[in-house]
């Protein structure tokens, strides 16, 4: 199939470099035709997501959530993936930081586009993942503090609520629980409705 230059050139030798240049990245296999790639981020993410099968339907709609809140609203979003650069990463990514999106939030929105280019690079829709900031996918970890400490947390949090269930619903409120235990092995109960 034959293609066009992008532009034309002011001299013979100008277009032969150019053609030269085209032929090596072909014989090297890193030409990449410039008509593919030509589809927004936002709807190669999306698609992307609909592409995998085996996704559990939280992780869809985790990523979906992704994909609405952080991407398909940005300058990023509206860029075809063969325009997406390295500095566009990074400012989308500072964007969002700026703009108050927690850090957690903003290393899985990363995580998320990170691996959509790669999927892209592997289907030759480009040539290279832009997304390669260090430890932007990361969050660094919060220290949890001593066992005791921990537990005390959790006590806190969770004891409360399911006392509180068990103090307003309780079976035995409802009927009474007989337990005949004249087979140990075999315990048998009956309900005696109110």
């Amino acid at each position: 199939m034959l293609r066009s230059a992008p532009s034309t050139f002011a001299t013979e030798r100008d277009a032969a470099v150019w053609l030269s240049v085209r032929e090596s990245e072909i014989v090297r296999g890193e030409w990449m035709n410039p008509h593919v790639g030509r589809v927004p981020v936002r709807e190669y993410v999306a698609t992307w997501i609909a592409e995998r099968p085996n996704l559990a339907p939280r992780s869809v709609y985790t990523y979906e959530g992704l994909v609405a809140r952080y991407i398909e609203g940005t300058e990023l979003g509206l860029l075809d993936l063969a325009d997406v650069t390295a500095a566009q990463v990074r400012m989308w990514r500072a964007d969002r930081l700026a703009a108050g999106v927690g850090e957690v939030s903003v290393a899985k929105a990363y995580r998320l586009l990170r691996a959509a280019f790669n999927t892209a690079v592997d289907d030759g829709l480009i040539g290279r993942n832009p997304c390669r900031i260090v430890g932007a996918g990361i969050r660094d970890l919060v220290p949890l503090g001593s066992a005791a400490r921990v537990e005390q947390r959790f006590r806190n949090r969770y004891l409360p609520s399911q006392q509180h269930y068990f103090d307003t619903v309780r079976p035995t409120d409802l009927a009474d629980i007989v337990v005949h235990n004249d087979e140990p092995e075999r315990p048998a109960w009956e309900v005696r409705p109110h």
